[in-house]
């Protein structure tokens, strides 16, 4: 089966912050039900949200099943597993995910600049995100 290619996932088609569909990848520091409430408070449709949550379910994701994807139109990561399958030669999922093909990726990071899933780096994301969309759309 072919995917076609687009430098952007479907950037082109998001009308507004309701219509865009993510993913969430990382084990969270936060509750699920507060993620929730989160991505809410930011005016996103959370049935547009998939998550990948479980540290030994992201082991087995195959990464490669987001490139040329027309899924998502954007990943958030946080902490995950140092190999994750698929990412081939790649030091880390970040890398994988910024090269060609891949939804715009944004890394949920801690103060200390690592991954890591809190309020406020989720927080921070889902404006980037908006922010992103505002120059998309």
């Amino acid at each position: 089966l072919l995917k076609s290619k687009q430098t952007m996932q479907n950037t082109e088609h998001i009308l507004s912050v309701e219509d865009v569909r993510f993913l969430i990848i990382g084990a969270p520091q936060v509750k699920l039900k507060d993620i929730k409430g989160i991505i809410k408070s930011h005016g996103f449709n959370i049935d547009n949200v998939d998550f990948l949550l479980d540290y030994d379910k992201m082991k087995h994701f195959d990464v490669r099943e987001l490139q040329y994807s027309s899924k998502y139109h954007a990943i958030l990561i946080g902490e995950i597993p140092h190999s994750i399958k698929g990412m081939g030669g790649a030091s880390s999922l970040v890398q994988t995910l910024s090269q060609e093909g891949y939804p715009k990726t944004f890394a949920l990071r801690g103060k200390n600049g690592n991954l890591r899933m809190t309020k406020t780096s989720l927080k921070e994301s889902l404006n980037n995100l908006k922010d992103y969309i505002s120059l998309h759309a």
